[in-house]
């Protein structure tokens, strides 16, 4: 499925060419990526939980079925302090 992309021209002084050209160097990429980041960065549109945490995704390890196996449940909601298989002594 081919990308949209639009070409925008963008009139720059010597200064933010010169930034935007430093900025493309430093993160190793295309001064449309910096500029496309930057449009993003300034976009009134809320990002979602998922865009916020997208990186993170995946990376955690534990039961798949933690919210739908009752085997994981027991116990959810109590209050655990009265729980205690332990006591403090007095």
């Amino acid at each position: 499925m081919p990308v949209f992309r639009r070409t925008v021209t963008v009139k720059l002084g010597r200064a933010h060419a010169d930034k935007l050209a430093r900025l493309a160097k430093q993160r190793s990429t295309t001064e449309s990526e910096v500029l496309r980041a930057a449009i993003d960065s300034l976009s009134d549109d809320e990002a979602s939980g998922l865009d916020l945490v997208a990186d993170l995704v995946g990376v955690a390890h534990g039961a798949a079925d933690l919210s739908t196996n009752p085997k994981h449940l027991e116990g959810l909601g109590r209050d655990h302090r009265r729980h205690r298989t332990h006591r403090r002594a007095s």
